[in-house]
């Protein structure tokens, strides 16, 4: 697993990469991470990370317009977290389905907090399904919602083909990080990261698709998307 750290502040950029450091030291993950002072050096190499962790505030362009790029290409297979001055822009971080938002001056603490987050996620992120006599690991950063459709499961990913197999919804919301997935329906299992907005009668997820919402679950389903916002934002 690589990240990769941008920051124009060379003061930051130690700050960060000592706290990498000592995380590197001190847990039990395995990780590489490179540093740049720019986000031109940077570009050519996306595909080379799994995490960026960025600065809002750059010369050239700033972080968020990044983030955005990053996203476009590659959804939710890239991950960010942002560390930056300027704590107003945190909503418009969800555009980019950002993991965590940090505040400078940083906090090490809240930094090795969000990174324990990130590699649990990581690690507990797959699923291993049936699907036409085929055992398939899927990746479960890449599905919006599962459907229930009678005795089998409809799973939708936010890009590639969507897959069927056998279960119900109750056994599979069992299987699920409650704190990812919520079932706002009968038929429905959403992911959390993947909602874009809702109201009481329906959500609206990241690849334009709508779910109806049960009004018995709706309270619910507004207290745990709360608190996952309050995880991953605040």
């Amino acid at each position: 697993m690589k990240i990769a750290l941008c920051d124009d502040s060379s003061v930051d950029l130690k700050i960060v990469t000592d706290a990498l450091l000592e995380y590197q030291e001190k847990s039990q993950y395995l990780f590489q991470y490179d540093a740049f002072s720019s986000y031109s050096e940077v570009k050519d190499k996306l595909n080379d990370y799994d995490l960026f962790i960025l600065d809002y505030q750059m010369p050239e362009k700033d972080g968020l317009e990044f983030a955005h790029e990053l996203y476009d290409e590659y959804k939710s297979s890239k991950t960010i977290i942002f560390i930056t001055a300027c704590p107003e822009i945190v909503y418009d971080t969800f555009d980019v389905n950002t993991f965590r938002f940090l505040v400078k001056p940083l906090d090490p603490g809240k930094l090795f907090k969000a990174l324990d987050d990130y590699f649990e996620n990581s690690t507990d992120e797959k699923l291993l399904i049936k699907s036409n006599g085929k055992n398939i690991l899927i990746n479960l950063r890449n599905v919006t919602f599962f459907e229930s459709q009678g005795r089998q499961i409809l799973c939708h990913f936010l890009y590639g083909e969507d897959v069927m197999f056998y279960s119900k919804i109750s056994d599979l919301t069992k299987m699920l990080n409650p704190g990812c997935f919520f079932q706002v329906h009968r038929s429905f299992l959403v992911r959390f990261d993947k909602v874009k907005s809702f109201s009481n009668e329906e959500i609206l997820m990241e690849d334009g698709l709508r779910i109806s919402v049960s009004g018995k679950r709706y309270r619910e389903f507004c207290e745990e998307y709360l608190k996952f916002v309050k995880r991953s934002y605040l």
